[in-house]
């Protein structure tokens, strides 16, 4: 684990605070994923402690008004903000809400790795953090120690396939894709 964090410099961390909060929302160059990693930064901050209060309420407006602006990543965030700061959301409205997350916060660095701006080792302790926050989130409504004794001979292919929209028929008899 450690191989992926060596290259990080503490140093270059900026710490979260009203003005950080007021940089990222002024800055037109900043992304959907940067303003939703912030607001679940803020969103796990002591507001009293650093003056983040009315923080997380403007960067959700703020993606809200990209969401109606047709912006699709603002719109897969709204969705995320909405199921993840609900407290009694649905075992199925986390799932997905952690799901867009994921997507949403994922996407430019994998768009920079297949660009060549990122490298692999920076890029997977980015994602790393992404995938532990993921987790984190899906341990509040799954056992996730019970997914390691998942037998994959007990999954109905035939139904996953259809809930997939994948006919029966496009795939080979171990149940992967035909690749003809």
């Amino acid at each position: 684990m450690n191989r992926y964090f060596d290259d990080f410099d503490m140093s270059m961390l900026v710490p979260v605070d009203s003005s950080a909060v007021e940089d990222a929302l002024n800055n037109p160059d900043r992304t959907v994923s940067e303003l939703l990693l912030l607001y679940f930064v803020c969103l796990s901050r002591d507001p009293d402690g650093v003056g983040l209060d009315e923080s997380t309420d403007r960067i959700a407006q703020t993606i809200s008004d990209l969401a109606d602006d047709g912006d699709e990543e603002a719109m897969m965030a709204m969705v995320a903000i909405s199921a993840l700061s609900s407290e009694h959301a649905a075992e199925s409205d986390v799932i997905v809400g952690v799901a867009m997350l994921h997507a949403v916060a994922s996407r430019p660095l994998l768009s920079s790795v297949v660009s060549g701006d990122l490298d692999h080792d920076t890029a997977a302790g980015a994602l790393g953090v992404i995938n532990v926050l993921s987790n984190e989130l899906l341990g509040d409504v799954l056992d996730l120690d019970d997914l390691d004794d998942l037998e994959l001979d007990d999954l109905d292919l035939s139904e996953l396939a259809s809930e997939l929209g994948v006919s029966e028929f496009d795939l080979d008899f171990d149940g992967e894709l035909n690749d003809r």
